[in-house]
Formats: structure tokens, C-alpha cells, sequence
């Protein structure tokens, strides 16, 4: 079979600087099964709509697939209706966290003929192995997909892998990986949420996100969990640092975003992955990401020591009664110890936060800003609560009838920090913007000692 995988474009605002992982494995599973494999990286190339058509035009293809987020649900509608248009005959495949929690509304409003669901190294290889035989796909666990006559068929759920070293690296060269490496990932990069572009220096470093883990031991109500598997899953520490090692030769990497994972739910083996990097002479540096009711001085010790020089971490919240809602199961004094931990050992700690969650107040809010002020914490950014599919935050919004038409909804979904897309406050969508852009300015205003306004930083949110 030839394979055409496709990466769609995010955060176009952006500097594109997340190399596509997730389709990169895919196309190393597929080749290692015997598959040709080719793909189209329209995030990197940032292609118009129009280049895209004519590209998909000229392409030749047995199987075509596209994964992302689900910011780019009306992405996948539209790419998936111009393959048909142009390759009738051909089936369109579509994955990812965009599909996972509804691959009902995927196969009723996109052209697909199967959404793959969860983790899509087996499954891929599974539905190409079947379509080159001309074989049913019925039975292949993690799909679901149309008959001819249009019905859909729901297959089981396919059981996350269990070895993630199992697991071949991703294929870095059919991707243009290099236009990814010349921008900063993750807590390195101080202009993540302003443009994504590496500050403008002569000397930018090459930087890149290696995995670590799969899966969480929490079930924070805001986070889509079934995506990668409930249970928490860590590659060998060896297998981590012979990655590092092979990017650092290859593309002359020296900057490392050691993925979106909690570098704390397994401190030993992370611990690990420092020290053998250390026996090798890796001279790199990275950030990584930890959780507050996890972390004590001597591992991040050992993170400061090992090169790291960025920690984030999702405080979200600094009022009990939110962070019971968000079920994030820490307490604020674990808070308040991690960000002076992180604070003593790396200077600055980068956290993220979210406004507008169910039950927030004037109150609540004002506790969050008390907290920074306390702490002298200078937000990285503040999101709005977002409901996303297959999130307790998602159901409550359907509950409460706030999400009216899941596909219109959908199709209007965007970052966090832009707007609200579902307001569960008491408050108008101008008066929670509002609270938001003032919380931002006054924090912002603090670590110069005043407020927006030119008064001293102390100002109530009412």
C-alpha cells in the first residue's frame, strides 16, 4: 500500500515548532510492515488551502491520513472532502485527539471512511495489511468505520501498549524535521504563546521534543485522558537517551523539550535518564514539566544539575474549592512549596493558569492573584476553561445545555487563550474577558511594583 499521511496546520499564529511524533511513528510502523509511506506536512510548510488542493491533485496514494488535535475538526472536514472530490475511490483515514472521543460526529459530518481511535500504531498497520488484501475491516479493534451503503460500524477498543520501547522512533525524514529544530519548544521558548518564533539572535538553538510517557495517573477534569490510555506509561531511560543522543548528532539539537509529561510521576527514572546522559558526555539542555504534590528539592537538584533549565507547571488554580472541581488533587500549601522550590533552584517557574471554571467567583479568582502575589508568580499564560470532547468539562457543558450543537461547537473551537468558547461563570463573556485581561495586567504589572493603573500592586479584582 502507498501511504500518504498528512499534518494539518496549528496554531497558525505561530512559529511551527512541534515535529508531528505521533504520524512520524505511524509511517515508521508502516514501513517496518512493508508499506510505502510519504507525507505532507502542511503545519511546516504552512500551505494555503489552494496549494493543498493542487498538491492532493497530484498525489498518488492507496490510503490517505491525517491526525491533530481537535482544534482541527473543521480542518479535517474540509481535507477530507477535497480527497474524495479528487481520489473518489481512495479511503481517507483520520486519528488523533481531533477523533478519538467522537468518531460518531467525525464519520457523520467528514468524507472519512474510518476514524481510528486511541493509540494508532497497530491499528494503522492493521487497516493497511486488510485494505491491500482487498479484506473486510470488521474485527480490527480501534476503528470505526462506513460501509458502502454509508452504515457505520463500531469496532471494540483497541488495549494501549503496554511496552512503549516496543514502540519504533519516529521517521524523521520524510518530515521537513529542520524547519521544526530552528524554533524553541515548550518552557524554552519565551515566546511560545506570542509568536513561537526562537528569540532573534545569531546563535538560535536547535531544539526538540523527545517523549517520555504516555498516559496520567490523574484525572483532572479539564484533560482528555482516553487519547493516550488512562495508565501511565514510561519509555526505558535507555531508550529515551539513545534518542536524544541520535537528534543531537543528526540535526545538532542541544535543547530539549522532554515532551508535555510529568517528569515528577516517575522521578527514579527520570533520575535515570540524567545520569546516563551524563555517563555519555551529552552536553544538552531541556525543560520538562512537574506537578506540585510531586515534587521535593532533591530531584529537582538533579534536574538543575543534568541541564535543565526551564520547569512549567499547571498551578490552573489557587482557590480550594476550584481545584476540588478540577479534581487536580493537590492542595495549595503543595503549591506553595513547589513554586518556592522551583522558584530557589531555577529562578522563575513557568505556570500556566484557567479562569472561568465552573463555580469560579470574584472570590475565587481573587485567590489565584493573591496567590501570585504572594509567591511572585508572573503567569506564562492564562487560559479560559475550555471543554473538550471526552472531558467531565465537555459533559457538564452539554449538561447545562451550554454546548447546544456539538458540530457547530467544533467547528468554532480554538486556543484556550483566545476567547471563552464556553462561559460557566455567572458573568457576561465581556465581563469574564474582562476579569481575565485585568488578572493578566496586574499580574503582569506586578514584578514592576505597580499595577496597570500606576497604583500599587494590591488592587482587588472588585
Amino acid at each position: 500500500m502507498k501511504v500518504l499521511l498528512v499534518n494539518p496546520p496549528i496554531r497558525e499564529w505561530a512559529k511551527p515548532n512541534c515535529f508531528p511524533e505521533g504520524l512520524g511513528i505511524l509511517a515508521s510502523c508502516l514501513k517496518n510492515a512493508g508499506h510505502e509511506v510519504e507525507a505532507l506536512d502542511i503545519n511546516a510548510h504552512r500551505y494555503s488551502k489552494e496549494e493543498v488542493f493542487e498538491i492532493i491533485k497530484k498525489s498518488e496514494f492507496d490510503l490517505v491520513g491525517m491526525g491533530g488535535l481537535i482544534t482541527v475538526y473543521g480542518y479535517m472536514i474540509w481535507f477530507s472532502e477535497i480527497c474524495k472530490e479528487l481520489h473518489p475511490d481512495k479511503p481517507v483515514i483520520l486519528g488523533g485527539n481531533a477523533v478519538t472521543p467522537i468518531p460518531h460526529l467525525i464519520l457523520k459530518h467528514t468524507k472519512a471512511d474510518i476514524a481510528c481511535r486511541g493509540e494508532g500504531e497497530e491499528t494503522i498497520v492493521d487497516v493497511a495489511n486488510a485494505l491491500k488484501k482487498k479484506e473486510s475491516l470488521k474485527g480490527i479493534p480501534g476503528i470505526w468505520y462506513k460501509e458502502k451503503d454509508g452504515s457505520v460500524v463500531e469496532n471494540p477498543y483497541r488495549t494501549a501498549i503496554k511496552d512503549l520501547d516496543s514502540i519504533p522512533w519516529a521517521d524523521h525524514n520524510i518530515f521537513p524535521t529542520e524547519i521544526y529544530v530552528n524554533n524553541a519548544v515548550g518552557a524554552s521558548n519565551r515566546r511560545k504563546w506570542i509568536n513561537g518564533a526562537s528569540d532573534d539572535t545569531e546563535d538560535i538553538e536547535k531544539s526538540f521534543i523527545v517523549r517520555v510517557s504516555r498516559g496520567c495517573p490523574y484525572k483532572c477534569t479539564f484533560c482528555y485522558h482516553d487519547f493516550i490510555g488512562e495508565k501511565f506509561r514510561m519509555r526505558s531511560p535507555e531508550k529515551i537517551v539513545e534518542e536524544i543522543e541520535f537528534i543531537m548528532k543528526k540535526y545538532g539539537v542541544t535543547n530539549f523539550g522532554l515532551g508535555d509529561d510529568l517528569a515528577t510521576a516517575n522521578r527514579s527514572k527520570f533520575a535515570e535518564i540524567c545520569r546516563l546522559s551524563a555517563d555519555k558526555k551529552l552536553n544538552y539542555t531541556f525543560g520538562t514539566a512537574v506537578r506540585a504534590n510531586l515534587v521535593n528539592e532533591n530531584f529537582l537538584i538533579t534536574l538543575k544539575e543534568s541541564g535543565c533549565t526551564a520547569i512549567f507547571m499547571g498551578i490552573e488554580s489557587a482557590s480550594p474549592k476550584i481545584l476540588e472541581i478540577m479534581n487536580k488533587q493537590v492542595t495549595i500549601e503543595q503549591q506553595r512549596n513547589a513554586v518556592k522550590l522551583v522558584k530557589k533552584h531555577f529562578g522563575v517557574i513557568n505556570a500556566s493558569f484557567i479562569i472561568g471554571y465552573p463555580g469560579e467567583t470574584y472570590e475565587t479568582v481573587q485567590e489565584t492573584i493573591d496567590f501570585c502575589k504572594e509567591m511572585d508568580v508572573r503567569p506564562e499564560v492564562i487560559f479560559y476553561a475550555t471543554p473538550y470532547p471526552g472531558t467531565w468539562l465537555y459533559e457538564e457543558a452539554l449538561r447545562r445545555n451550554l454546548i447546544k450543537d456539538e458540530h457547530e461547537y467544533l467547528l468554532n473551537i480554538n486556543e484556550q487563550g483566545e476567547r471563552p468558547a464556553v462561559n460557566f461563570t455567572d458573568w457576561s463573556d465581556k465581563e469574564l474577558i474582562s476579569i481575565k485581561e485585568n488578572m493578566a495586567r496586574e499580574l503582569d504589572a506586578m514584578s514592576k511594583g505597580f499595577t496597570a493603573d500606576g497604583k500599587v500592586a494590591g488592587k482587588r479584582v472588585k
